[in-house]
């Protein structure tokens, strides 16, 4: 399957994300190829512009599961690979019984919370899948469209 992939990539772009988090050989590795000279088309240090630029038609790219479900119009490509990274929140000790930090720090797991979002669950769901389990937090976020925004003309 992944050779068939491979083939498949030399029609297409990648736009690709880099970072000190991101493994620089995971994408070539992945996709079962030796390197990814030629098929990248853009490359950016920002999961924003990897979305905008996936959105905007400039190419193929890897994104969290959770876009396809809070409305993007992007088709997922089933790899057969799933990777998971656990976000962290990290705040200054002096900051622990402080209540206005404590509002902002319970917003932000209420935002993240894998019991009411279930693309934050541990297990791994399909994008098409997650979808209908997002309706309602679509819904709310006002997600219509397009997820990154547009462009001021």
């Amino acid at each position: 399957m992944v050779a068939k992939i491979a083939r498949r990539l030399r029609d297409h772009r990648i736009v690709k994300q880099h970072g000190v988090q991101l493994d620089e050989t995971g994408y070539a590795r992945i996709l079962g190829l030796e390197s990814l000279e030629g098929i990248v088309g853009i490359s950016t240090n920002s999961s924003v512009a990897v979305l905008y630029a996936v959105e905007r038609g400039a190419g193929i790219g890897f994104l969290p599961t959770s876009v396809i479900a809070l409305g993007a119009p992007l088709v997922p490509i089933d790899l057969g690979i799933n990777y998971h990274m656990d976000l962290w929140l990290i705040y200054h000790k002096e900051f622990r019984n402080s209540d206005r930090h404590k509002i902002v720090i319970n917003w932000l797991k209420s935002i993240f919370d894998p019991k009411v979002y279930a693309c934050f669950r541990d297990e791994f769901t399909h994008p098409n899948d997650l979808v209908p389990l997002m309706s309602g937090s679509r819904e709310s976020f006002g997600f219509q469209g397009y997820v990154a925004p547009k462009p001021f003309q």
